[in-house]
Parts: C-alpha cells; sequence; structure tokens
C-alpha cells in the first residue's frame, strides 16, 4: 500500500503544503476579538494535548503506551487537529474552515497510516498487541 508513488508523494510534500496553507489563511484570515479569544482557548488544548503525549514518547526506541496513548494511538496528531482548529476558528473565515479541512483529509490519513507501518516494523509484537486495545 505505502509503494504507491501517490502515498510517497503526499507524504514528502506534507510540510511544503502546511506551510503554503498557512500563509494562504494568514492572509484570507477576518478574525474578530471574538474568533481570536476562543482561537486561542482551543490552541491552549492542543498545546496541552500535545505536551501531554510528547511527554511520553521515547521516539523509536520504545513503544509509548502511557499517558494519552492508553487512549489514541495519535495523540500528537490529536493535538495538531485541536490546534487547527483552533486556527481556523481564530481566522474568523469560511475559506480558513476549508483550507484546514482539505488539508487534514488530504495528509493527515496517509501520515497516520505511515506512521502505522513504520511502528509495525519497529515493534512488530508489542504493536500488534497495542492496537488490539487502543483505538486509532
Amino acid at each position: 500500500m505505502f509503494e504507491r508513488p501517490l502515498f510517497k508523494t503526499i507524504y514528502r510534500w506534507r510540510v511544503r503544503v502546511g506551510s503554503l496553507a498557512f500563509l494562504a489563511c494568514l492572509v484570507l484570515a477576518k478574525p474578530t476579538w471574538r474568533s481570536v479569544i476562543l482561537g486561542v482557548g482551543v490552541s491552549l488544548l492542543g498545546l496541552i494535548i500535545r505536551a501531554w503525549a510528547a511527554g511520553h514518547l521515547k521516539k523509536e526506541k520504545e513503544l509509548a503506551v502511557s499517558g494519552p496513548y492508553r487512549y489514541s494511538r495519535n495523540p500528537l496528531y490529536l493535538g495538531n487537529l485541536v490546534l487547527g482548529l483552533s486556527l481556523a476558528a481564530g481566522s474568523g473565515s469560511a475559506v480558513v474552515v476549508i483550507i484546514f479541512a482539505v488539508y487534514f483529509l488530504v495528509f493527515y490519513p496517509v501520515i497516520i497510516l505511515t506512521e502505522r507501518e513504520r511502528m509495525k516494523k519497529l515493534f512488530p509484537d508489542k504493536y500488534q498487541e497495542y492496537i488490539k486495545h487502543v483505538p486509532l
């Protein structure tokens, strides 16, 4: 599945396209005080989720199964989703919401599937047991 050129291309372009999408969001934003306050509040939740997840991660040395990894196989990506939603909410722009939604729906499934394959290779037995108990 991951040998497909389209998957490789999408994965390779995720940061560049994300940077361009972010710049487009900044240009197209029409924030109000309410939208900014909402965006800041939501972003704090995203940052908390990411900090909690990062504190339990021992990248490629050990399979993370504690903290938020007990509840989700991808808590860092969940934090990214919340941060992206905060940008969309804070922007006050429907176009920004659409840009964020398209980016997330195009890139994150590929990112998550790529991560899953990497974890299967790094921790073959532990990861198979882990996915039986922890939702995606």
